[in-house]
């Protein structure tokens, strides 16, 4: 079993520098949110990260390659396919979640072989490998048919596409959105079951959903791709221009990272408007 310590290489100018952290992977999270400028001016300060001299047997790796703008994300990070007995997010939520944040960037993401994952893409594009403390044989390098064949199979590639940019929020909606906002959940073509679900925990509405922080959409367990296609939908049909509201404790980061304030705020009619549509 991989020690849960992530490894985290930026790699510019065809230097490499690793940093590790001695936990789990959602540290890893919190600096990617925030994109690659972000991401390495913070890594160096940021409590729990150290400077390594090698690489390790990890859950959790990255290869921030701002050469080539590509992001090499390998593992579970504490937060998708943790294990069998756990709700899991999957690799195209993980992906969707961070695209955004990654303008113009290329994502590589797999969840197997995390270490293999960052030196198969050293050894692909030839480049100097980071020193390595794992035994290269105990590696299988050169890379055995069987971790290359995993990794060509579970390896997701996805290249940046403009509908995944984000912009700044605005501090408040207007009474411009009253009619979008007061969209049932129901409406958007939901099961009946989720739509119960959801109503039971408060989020009848599509301004419900706006205005609830972090923390409530996970006590109400909505789900990271439930989120992700409810934003979308709201960006693309309602014109309402906000991020997706991610699980507390990255949407914590991002708004760090971003400056923003998040949930953005409702029109101070909304109660009251509310109330009408409930009868």
């Amino acid at each position: 079993m991989p020690k849960r310590i992530t490894d985290v290489v930026i790699l510019k100018g065809g230097k490499a520098e690793i940093f590790r952290y001695g936990h789990d992977g959602r540290q890893a999270l919190e600096l990617l949110i925030g994109g690659p400028a972000y991401t390495d001016a913070k890594i160096r300060g940021t409590l729990g990260w150290r400077p390594g001299n090698a690489l390790e047997d990890v859950r959790s790796a990255v290869c921030v390659d701002f050469d080539r703008k590509v992001l090499v994300l390998g593992g579970d990070f504490g937060f998708i396919r943790v294990d069998e007995d756990t709700h899991f997010v999957s690799e195209w939520d993980f992906d969707g979640m961070l695209h955004p944040y990654w303008p113009g960037w290329t994502f590589l993401y797999a969840w197997e072989e995390p270490l293999g994952l960052v030196i198969n893409y050293f050894w692909t594009h030839g480049l100097p490998l980071p020193a390595t403390a794992v035994p290269m044989a105990a590696q299988g390098h050169p890379l055995s048919d069987e971790v290359r064949g995993s990794l060509e199979t579970f390896t997701i590639n996805l290249e940046w596409k403009e509908e995944y940019r984000v912009t700044p929020p605005p501090a408040r909606l207007s009474e411009a959105y009253r009619d979008a906002l007061l969209t049932t959940i129901g409406a958007l073509g939901y099961s009946e079951k989720a739509a119960r679900e959801y109503a039971s925990a408060g989020l009848v509405f599509v301004g419900d959903v706006v205005g609830a922080t972090a923390a409530e959409l996970d006590e109400a367990e909505m789900s990271l791709s439930t989120r992700l296609s409810l934003f979308k939908r709201f960006r693309s049909e309602f014109n309402l221009n906000l991020p997706t509201t991610l699980p507390a404790f990255l949407d914590k980061a991002l708004q760090q990272a971003q400056g923003w304030k998040l949930p953005v705020e409702l029109p101070s009619e909304w109660q009251d408007w509310r109330r009408q549509a409930l009868g």
